[in-house]
């Protein structure tokens, strides 16, 4: 606020920035997305792909079936849709606490659009760079999942936990509608916030201790403008896609409370979640590095 007030045209604009940004990039992609998992989640859909996936889930996760399907949606939307449809299977007592804390550590994943257009071809100018990088932040996904999910399994994953269809149509639309917009500001909200906070920070000098490594500091604040950062000066290429890949797995700072806005209403506490994150980051990194060092050079 003290920053605000000494310089208010510079960081009100960066707020302004946020809101543009949100508005012309993120609202566009991301608002279809929350508002059809919404009508789906209103359906027999998710019990049908939870059927369908019920033995490598059981098998893999020991999580309820529905689990499946927050899986899928996730990896499809990206984030945070998986934080958003656990917390409301635990608003509808589809999912326990500690069901929702096995789920997420394998259902929190960024989106084939973002990593393979907006990282891979727009920034890199290199489809393959992107294609190494998704698969390999949805192994680490995968892994992460194996972690948390096998340290202390849960008793109840055998059990068909489902949807109730929504009768009425007109209901399900509407509340989806409705849904969506709130979700979506929370997020818009978020972006703008972290928008101020990276100029502030930048101005600061604050990331100049992180030295070479500053562009890496500043993805894990905010991803986009690190991936960017990183792309401009980039290290050995191998370094360079373990780098991306760990971002893109960590998610950054402001996805970390965009997911704990709807994750804190289950009960999953911000440790646990940031637990979560820095090891899909750190095994990310790490897988993308192995692949990329076998198939790209």
């Amino acid at each position: 606020m003290a920053v605000i007030l000494i310089n208010p045209a510079r960081y009100l604009n960066s707020v302004k920035e946020g809101f543009i940004l949100f508005f012309a990039t993120v609202l566009p992609a991301l608002f279809p997305f929350f508002f059809f998992t919404k009508i789906l989640t209103g359906t027999d859909f998710p019990t049908g792909v939870g059927r369908f996936m019920k033995r490598p889930i059981k098998f893999l996760f020991h999580t309820p079936e529905i689990s499946a399907y927050i899986f899928f949606m996730s990896v499809i939307s990206g984030y945070p849709i998986g934080a958003k449809l656990i917390s409301e299977c635990y608003k509808n007592n589809i999912l326990n606490t500690e069901e929702c804390k096995k789920i997420i550590s394998f259902s929190s994943t960024s989106a084939p659009a973002f990593v393979i257009g907006t990282i891979g071809t727009f920034m890199l100018n290199d489809v393959i760079f992107g294609v190494v990088i998704l698969i390999s932040h949805y192994m680490s996904a995968i892994v992460t999942g194996l972690i948390f999910c096998n340290i202390k399994p849960l008793k109840s994953g055998d059990k068909l936990n489902s949807f109730l269809p929504t009768k009425k149509v007109d209901n399900l639309i509407g509340d989806g509608i409705y849904d969506s917009v709130k979700s979506i500001l929370q997020v818009g909200g978020l972006i703008a916030i972290f928008s101020l906070i990276s100029d502030v920070i930048g101005d600061l000098k604050i990331l100049d201790i992180f030295g070479e490594l500053k562009p890496f500091a500043l993805g894990l604040l905010e991803i986009t403008r690190g991936a960017s950062e990183l792309i401009k000066n980039p290290p050995d290429t191998l370094i360079l896609i373990a780098m991306l890949t760990a971002l893109v797995s960590f998610g950054g700072i402001c996805i970390f409370l965009q997911a704990m806005a709807f994750l804190s209403e289950t009960g999953i506490k911000w440790q646990y979640y940031l637990l979560i994150k820095v090891t899909e980051g750190i095994t990310g990194g790490i897988i993308s590095y192995v692949i990329a060092l076998i198939f790209l050079c």
